[in-house]
């Protein structure tokens, strides 16, 4: 999908941005739209954020015998982007980058491949002229409230977030560089908000409601303290706006 933001479509200010949801690795599929729509009357926009699955389920993970003999093969629609051979049409940020694409997100910067990046931190970013909260990960309750190392530690590693990752995304918002404290444009999280279907003014559909009830209540408290525009999120499995 898309979004304008900052205005009307002939104010100079405007950015429209382009938004996607599980990607799975398959990149080349994916710029093949984008190439496509921001080529097409709609475009041209200035940046494409991602969420949700974005390298696709590893083959260690999926065995969950710790192997990755298909890793090649998995991850085909990436590597000609990390290696230079083919590159990004427009700037890409993404989310979800761990556990699954961690041999690719190993700068701190968060530099994946040229136009694409991932963001790491739990922050208030200012991209493109946007103020973009990210929350990377995934919600676990079993370490969500663990304040310990270890936790930190495991948690980072298995690409889930926690409560203090939580704080220092809304701490982030009032020490930007620009616009402390101000309207936050865009929330990125990789899971919907749970009961985010609640007062819905017409009937969302069994398969919107099923992927309410599994959202996370950490992203509906994140998504009523920080407010923003626009909140988008993936792994519903379904599309609802």
């Amino acid at each position: 999908g898309h979004l304008k933001l900052t205005g009307e479509m002939s104010d100079p200010n405007t950015v429209k941005i382009l938004i996607a949801g599980d990607v799975r690795g398959n990149l080349p599929a994916l710029y093949k739209r984008v190439e496509a729509v921001n080529a097409s009357p709609a475009g041209p926009f200035t940046a494409l954020f991602c969420v949700g699955n974005f390298f696709g389920e590893s083959p260690a993970a999926a065995d969950g015998d710790g192997t990755s003999k298909d890793d090649d093969a998995t991850h085909a629609g990436v590597r000609p982007y990390v290696d230079g051979t083919l590159t990004a049409p427009l700037p890409t940020y993404f989310i979800d980058g761990l556990p699954d694409g961690r041999e690719f997100c190993r700068d701190p910067s968060g530099v994946v491949a040229p136009n694409v990046t991932f963001l790491r931190s739990a922050k208030v970013h200012e991209i493109q002229g946007l103020r973009v909260a990210a929350l990377p990960g995934r919600h676990n309750p079993l370490v969500h409230d663990d304040e310990s190392q270890l936790a930190a530690t495991t948690a980072e590693r298995a690409g889930e977030y926690r409560a203090a990752d939580v704080r220092t995304l809304l701490r982030s918002n009032a020490t930007t560089e620009t616009n402390p404290g101000g309207v936050v444009d865009l929330l990125l999280t990789n899971e919907w908000p749970r009961g985010c279907d609640h007062n819905a003014t017409a009937a969302p559909g069994d398969a919107v409601a099923t992927a309410s009830a599994a959202g996370s209540p950490a992203i509906s408290d994140v998504a009523r303290d920080v407010q923003p525009r626009y909140h988008v999120c993936g792994t519903g499995g379904c599309h609802y706006a």
